[in-house]
């Protein structure tokens, strides 16, 4: 009989993994539940609780992030006529994308999170389908006659009441950084310096209403522009600018209201007017009148309000006081016309 053949050696089996202990070892004990839950083994109801808690929590999460990266800018409508009106003609800044998507694009979302950032933003943002028909039948190109650029957003810039809206380049639309500074510099009003009767018709007197100030020296104290340019920005609707009396002379007689009224009925034998108010600057003391176009075409002219600037600067407070009553004025109704 042949001899059994010895029986094969079996490997020894490997030694057990040593347990490692403190916070590996939890990891490793996380790990083995993730694990298990993923696979849907030998579930407990404490595992279903946790591993529902678990994703109702991540899906939290990834609705917050979807909701911080959604763009909180207001779409008008062309058939709103008050909001476009307000972004057109109120003077103040808007910053506005034309788009048909009602969502912004890449730099105009990202100016959106600029502004945001910032405590009190003077620029406000809004989408519009600028290819709409307005209610007059024209489209916004149309309105003010606009060049859509060849590639790219159009993004605009309302502010001051300019006839027609600034637009950004291309350069410009590179970082909603660069839009927000374009935005910010561009918006800044202008007081402007007319050196003929035409440029003083269209910067002054075709406005809605003009703050026209006479000045004893080409360039007003420090204090005294310093001023202006607060109240410019402060009061976006009124058109603010000097003329220097030295150069340029102006026939605008007002009446002074602290001196004797008028005798007798103009244009009939023995009347005498009333002493004219006395709009003559001085070196130390700026002349400011506040112009409202009458728009009645008659001989009475414009309605004016006339106020003294003070270009000490310790006085400068007067004059933020004193222009208060310009703001009320362009609030409430005109003032009866005085004759010019």
């Amino acid at each position: 009989m042949g001899k059994k053949k010895a029986a094969e050696p079996q490997p020894e089996a490997p030694a057990p993994r040593r347990r490692r202990r403190g916070l590996m070892g939890k990891v490793d004990n996380l790990v083995a539940w993730a694990t298990r839950v993923a696979m849907g083994k030998d579930l407990t109801t404490f595992d279903k609780v946790v591993a529902g808690a678990l994703l109702a929590a991540v899906a939290s999460y990834a609705v917050r992030g979807a909701l911080a990266g959604r763009s909180s800018a207001p779409v008008l409508k062309v058939s709103d006529q008050d909001a476009l009106k307000s972004v057109f003609f109120s003077g103040e800044p808007w910053l506005i994308e034309c788009t048909s998507a009602g969502k912004p694009s890449p730099a105009v979302f990202e100016a959106e999170k600029v502004l945001a950032a910032q405590e009190n933003p003077e620029i406000k943002l809004a989408l519009l389908d600028c290819g709409a028909t307005l209610p007059s039948g024209n489209t916004v190109v149309q309105r003010f006659k606009l060049s859509p650029p060849k590639e790219g957003p159009m993004v605009l810039l309302f502010a001051n009441q300019q006839a027609q809206p600034a637009m950004a380049t291309k350069s410009i639309l590179a970082s909603g950084e660069s839009v927000v500074r374009w935005a910010t510099s561009q918006s800044k009003p202008k007081v402007q310096k007319p050196t003929s009767t035409e440029t003083l018709e269209k910067h002054c007197l075709k406005k809605k209403w003009c703050a026209l100030v006479f000045t004893a020296v080409d360039r007003p104290s420090d204090a005294e522009r310093s001023s202006l340019g607060k109240l410019a920005k402060a009061m976006r609707d009124v058109r603010f600018v000097t003329v220097d009396s030295s150069k340029y002379t102006m026939k605008l007689d007002l009446p002074d209201p602290n001196a004797a009224p008028a005798e007798g009925t103009q244009g009939e034998e023995g009347y005498k007017p009333a002493e004219p108010l006395n709009l003559m600057p001085t070196k130390s003391r700026s002349t400011v009148v506040l112009l409202k176009p009458s728009g009645s075409g008659d001989a009475k002219g414009n309605a004016a309000l006339a106020l003294a600037i003070p270009s000490d600067p310790s006085a400068k407070q007067a004059l933020d006081d004193g222009l208060k009553d310009a703001s009320a004025a362009t609030a409430a109704p005109p003032p009866e016309p005085m004759s010019t």
